[in-house]
């Protein structure tokens, strides 16, 4: 009798331990949700298209890294995994799952999203400047046997394209000796809240691109990427030009979405061709904007600062 108490017991210590075991295997927040042995559901998940509004080159479309976080119908966390492209979940079937991917991020901010428990923490992570320099990217699509993200630059891309002089007196030759951007926004939350401003101009280390006086001009000058800014401190190109005789020029340009708003918007690519008239110390610049919407179609804004 005493022998069948005793192993009664340990029996049902056993199935204590094997239930207990299987619910913090499938909840494991800690472990990249590695070792989960019972499969319910198995869901593959892959990054298969970049979406951007930019008609630059097809570098700005690479993914170097990702983190892919499975999300509950409340937006609780189920588990995460780090990869490239392509990552696999497996767990319990839940309603209303989804998957939430951020790709080429900086590692100190990949490490600190694989710490977070729910959507609402990880949009509110705030990316800076080495992120942006990765071109960051983010998706979400609902959790299915294969889930395909589509993900969304984060960034925005700046071209001054070409530099034109028509005219230019009191000298006979000028260069354009710097391409700043001002206001450059560097830190932002992935829920684009409270866009920080970088008040000082990042330099573009462009330097002795000859214009050689009237009719003289430079092309391909700068490429430039900044986050989204809607703020009164407006993301502006300050173009610096110097003149045989030493003398120094600046001029700025605002950058505009369109024919009325002075803004700047995440996936976009903003390409300017500029042709300015050097008077004495006025530099009066004449902009054409190209900027591509989603479709990779485009319109342009014509406008004299």
């Amino acid at each position: 009798m005493k022998t069948r108490n005793i192993i009664t017991i340990i029996s049902i210590i056993f199935a204590m331990v094997s239930c207990s075991t299987e619910n913090d295997i499938l909840n494991d927040m800690n472990n990249n949700n590695s070792n989960a042995t019972v499969e319910d559901a198995v869901i593959s998940c892959s990054i298969n298209n970049v979406a951007t509004k930019s008609v630059a080159n097809n570098n700005e479309k690479e993914i170097a890294n990702a983190c892919f976080f499975l999300l509950d119908a409340k937006g609780d966390v189920l588990g995460y995994r780090t990869g490239k492209e392509t990552v696999t979940f497996k767990t319990k079937k839940e309603e209303g799952m989804k998957v939430l991917a951020v790709a080429n991020i900086s590692d100190a901010t990949m490490a600190t999203l694989s710490t977070l428990a729910s959507k609402a923490a990880i949009k509110a992570v705030v990316l800076n400047a080495n992120d942006l320099n990765e071109l960051p990217k983010m998706g979400e699509a609902t959790a299915e046997a294969n889930t395909a993200i589509t993900v969304n630059q984060i960034a925005a891309r700046i071209d001054l394209q070409k530099v034109t002089v028509n005219s230019l007196t009191n000298a006979n030759s000028v260069s354009l000796t710097k391409v700043e951007l001002v206001n450059q926004v560097n830190e932002i939350a992935l829920n684009a809240g409270n866009a920080k401003i970088n008040e000082t101009a990042v330099d573009a280390n462009i330097s002795e691109t000859v214009l050689g006086g009237k009719d003289g001009s430079a092309t391909d000058i700068a490429t430039l990427y900044t986050f989204a800014n809607d703020a009164t401190n407006a993301t502006a190109l300050r173009l610096t030009f110097t003149t045989d005789g030493g003398k120094v020029l600046t001029t700025e340009v605002t950058i505009k979405h369109d024919n009325k708003d002075v803004k700047v918007v995440a996936g976009y690519n903003y390409q300017l061709n500029i042709s300015v008239n050097i008077t004495g110390n006025n530099v009066i610049p004449t902009v054409t904007f190209t900027v591509a919407d989603w479709n990779d179609s485009s319109f342009s804004v014509d406008m004299t600062e």
